[in-house]
C-alpha cells in the first residue's frame, strides 16, 4: 500500500477543499524530500557544507579505500594526525631520538658535539692566560689538573678550586617532564646537593664518565613535600647529575661541587 493511497478519488466522491489540500501537502512532502536529498550529479559541485549528523561517528574514507587527493586551506583535528602510520609531532611535545631517521640524528650529534667543542676551546682561551703571582712577585702559569678529553686545562691554582654549579627550578604547571640539571665536575670530589619538590617523589643522584652512562649515586624518596641538602664526598667521576621523574609538582634542584 503506498503512502499517499489514501488520497486516491473512489466513484462517486466528491471532490471537497479539504481533499484538496491534503492532495497539496502530499505533493510538498515529495518535493521537500527530493530537494533535501543529496544526488549523484551534486557530488561535483557542492553548493553547501556537509555536516555529518553525529559528532565523532562518521568516516570519511577507509583504510583500504582511500580518497586519493584532499585539497583544503585549513585543518582542525581534536584529536591524533598520523602521516604514513606516525604520529604528527606537534608543537610542545616531546621528541623521541629513535623516531629520527640516522642522518638528522648524526647531524644533531655532530652539532651539540662541535658547540661543547666551541665552548671548551673558548674556556681555554679564557684561562690560559691567567697566572699565579706569589709573595715574591714571580710570575708563571701553573697546571693544576691534567688536559682533559676535551682539551681543557686548568690554568691556576685559584680557579682549580673554585666550586662549579648548576641548578633548575620549575613550577608544577611546567613540570610534565620532570627535571634534570648536570655539571662537568673536573674531578671536584666534594659534591653538594639541594633539592626540593612540591610533592611526594623521587631523586636520583648520578655520576658519569662520558656524560652519556650515568650510575647512581644515591636514591632520595620524598612520601610528601619537601626539600634538603646533601653532601657527598670522595666523588671523583666528572659529571654529576641531579634529576627526578616526578612530574606535576614544583621542583628545585642544584649540584655544586668543589675540592
Amino acid at each position: 500500500m503506498g503512502a499517499f493511497d489514501y488520497l486516491k478519488v473512489r466513484p462517486f466522491q466528491r471532490a471537497t477543499s479539504m481533499w484538496a489540500n491534503s492532495l497539496v501537502d502530499a505533493i510538498n512532502t515529495v518535493y521537500d524530500m527530493g530537494s533535501s536529498t543529496v544526488k549523484y550529479s551534486d557530488l561535483a559541485h557542492l553548493g553547501y557544507d556537509i555536516i555529518p549528523d553525529k559528532d565523532n561517528a562518521r568516516r570519511l574514507g577507509d583504510p583500504s579505500r582511500a580518497w586519493r587527493d584532499i585539497n583544503a586551506h585549513y585543518g582542525y583535528f581534536k584529536d591524533g594526525l598520523f602521516v604514513q602510520g606516525k604520529a604528527v609531532i606537534k608543537d610542545g611535545d616531546p621528541v623521541n631520538i629513535y623516531d629520527i631517521f640516522p642522518p638528522a640524528e648524526g647531524k644533531i650529534v655532530e652539532a651539540v658535539n662541535e658547540s661543547r667543542a666551541t665552548a671548551y676551546l673558548k674556556d681555554i682561551r679564557d684561562k690560559a692566560v691567567k697566572v699565579s703571582i706569589d709573595a715574591y712577585g714571580n710570575v708563571g702559569v701553573i697546571i693544576a689538573e691534567p688536559v682533559d678529553e676535551y682539551g681543557r686545562v686548568r690554568t691556576s691554582v685559584e680557579d682549580a678550586f673554585r666550586p662549579v654549579g648548576d641548578r633548575v627550578a620549575l613550577p608544577a604547571a611546567q613540570n610534565t617532564y620532570g627535571a634534570s640539571v648536570s655539571i662537568l665536575s673536573g674531578g671536584r670530589p666534594n659534591v653538594n646537593v639541594y633539592y626540593s619538590l612540591g610533592g611526594a617523589g623521587t631523586i636520583y643522584v648520578e655520576v658519569s664518565l662520558d656524560g652519556s652512562k650515568w650510575r647512581v649515586l644515591d636514591t632520595i624518596t620524598l612520601t610528601a613535600a619537601g626539600s634538603g641538602l646533601k653532601t657527598y664526598a670522595g666523588v671523583a667521576y666528572p659529571y654529576v647529575r641531579v634529576r627526578t621523574p616526578t612530574t606535576g609538582v614544583d621542583v628545585e634542584l642544584e649540584v655544586v661541587a668543589s675540592r
